[in-house]
């Protein structure tokens, strides 16, 4: 899309081989693999003068995942803003939104437990599973069945705001 928009220069980089091979066949069969550079590593081990001739000044990144920062996201846009981008750099996408919903969901039920036999307590089985530190990155169309409890309330926004101060400072507020 950058190409065909008329960005004079266009850099991908991707380090997860499938998504390699994917790219390669994406940018040849839309004719592009002259236009659009590929670097087969991580964002954040690509450097100015090694890998890139210039900084960028268009930042457009899928680094944001269901839990909207779990990717790395901080730590990859820290990077770009200090190593990779230019001061008067666009950020695409610049802003998200997180909802969270309490839901009453056997199977959820069923992924925590409660386990106090090392101190000595004995638990009754229906009421072992009421906590426990299990994470899982589920997405809601996983669930066979669930039913909601509130509705979906925003639990977090994140704005990206890049301010050039002076030739040499720089402030990233979101």
């Amino acid at each position: 899309m950058a190409v065909r928009c008329g960005a004079d220069q266009v850099t991908a980089c991707e380090a997860f081989r499938p998504m390699i091979d994917v790219a390669k066949k994406c940018m040849k069969s839309n004719g592009m693999q002259d236009r659009i550079k590929l670097i087969e590593k991580r964002s954040t081990e690509i450097q100015i003068g090694v890998d890139m001739e210039e900084r960028a000044n268009v930042l457009v990144t899928e680094v944001f995942d269901t839990e909207l920062i779990g990717e790395g996201a901080i730590a990859t846009f820290t990077h770009a803003l200090e190593n990779l981008l230019t001061p008067d750099c666009y950020v695409i996408p610049d802003n998200a939104r997180l909802y969270v919903q309490c839901v009453d969901s056997k199977e959820c039920f069923n992924w925590n437990w409660l386990d106090l036999t090392e101190f000595g307590i004995r638990v009754p089985d229906d009421y072992k599973n009421l906590g426990g530190d299990s994470i899982l990155d589920v997405q809601l169309t996983q669930f066979n069945e669930f039913k909601p409890l509130s509705p979906p309330l925003l639990a977090f926004k994140y704005r990206y705001i890049y301010y050039l101060l002076s030739p040499s400072t720089s402030v990233l507020l979101s």
